[in-house]
């Protein structure tokens, strides 16, 4: 197998693009709750106040999208008038995740990506395998990625004057009442549907793979409901599996221990950090791999 590549969400930060800091996310998430709140009151009985955002969102000091989705995750599960079901659990992370990608890539009527500083851009013809832990590459336009943690085809999105926002496929299959409302809200936004099962966010759980398999074992907190169906849950970073030396950009060594594992069954892992020498994280990689591996500034990747 040729060299392998592995990015995560840095390569947005390097390559500088448009309104993809993490406290202009942090912002729109803020406006994308506001804007679902409707939902929250249908399916928790909670309503997401200016307040509720105030003290999950805008007082935090960490802007990271999973971090701040577990503050408003743990407040809804706390505050919500339902039974603490596994149903009311796949509902919560469901309809989150679909705030939370609307918050990534859209602001307002407008999506998000496509502006960014073209020279600074990896080389990847170099790769034979590139996989990416974003749910979209916007240089992608071959298809040559692997989307490990699921794909969202944003071309598919037609934008007109109203605000974007996702709403979730299963749950208006599924749930009368939400496809009522998701229809009301057609009036205002211009709705986006999304099947969250496709992808991996999880605010909640120390491993990613937990969340995939929520819903799919015997539980006496499941219960049989129109808008949750069978499903098989993938077998997370099955397509490394075969993968024996791997180059990671732009990727953070914290929350994601299926990850390191993953990684730690590898030849070869060879990690670029940006500002190396003043980047805590060049530690953490280096306990956390076991494997033989390399931590390298992130200039070195344009010269090997």
């Amino acid at each position: 197998m040729g060299k392998s590549l592995l990015l995560g969400n840095g390569i947005n930060m390097h390559l500088s693009v448009e309104k993809f800091t993490q406290n202009e996310i942090a912002n729109r998430f803020a406006e994308s709750l506001k804007n679902s709140n409707t939902i929250f009151e249908l399916l928790f009985g909670v309503s997401i106040s200016g307040a509720v955002i105030y003290e999950t969102i805008q007082k935090s000091d960490n802007k990271g999208i999973e971090t701040l989705a577990k503050y408003v995750y743990d407040y809804i599960k706390n505050n919500a008038t339902e039974n603490k079901s596994i149903n009311m659990q796949m509902r919560l992370l469901d309809t989150i995740i679909c705030s939370a990608i609307t918050a990534i890539f859209c602001d307002g009527n407008k999506l998000l990506g496509k502006t960014y500083e073209q020279t600074k851009m990896l080389n990847i013809e170099k790769y034979e395998n590139v996989f990416s832990l974003n749910y979209n590459e916007f240089w992608d336009v071959n298809n040559i990625c692997h989307y490990l943690h699921g794909y969202i085809d944003l071309n598919s999105i037609i934008c007109n004057e109203k605000p974007i926002l996702f709403y979730s496929k299963e749950r208006y299959i599924g749930l009368y009442e939400y496809r009522d409302l998701i229809n009301k809200w057609k009036k205002q936004f211009n709705v986006c549907e999304l099947y969250t099962r496709d992808i991996v966010f999880s605010p909640e759980f120390y491993r990613k793979s937990e969340m995939i398999a929520l819903g799919h074992y015997p539980s006496d907190l499941l219960f049989p409901t129109d808008d949750l169906f069978l499903f098989e849950p993938k077998k997370l970073y099955a397509e490394l599996d075969n993968v024996k030396r791997l180059e990671i950009y732009g990727l953070s060594p914290y929350g994601d221990n299926d990850l390191i594992d993953k990684l730690n069954q590898m030849e070869m892992v060879t990690v670029y950090i940006h500002d190396k020498g003043k980047n805590e994280q060049a530690d953490k990689w280096d306990r956390s791999l076991k494997c033989r591996h390399a931590i390298k500034d992130s200039q070195e990747i344009y010269h090997n």
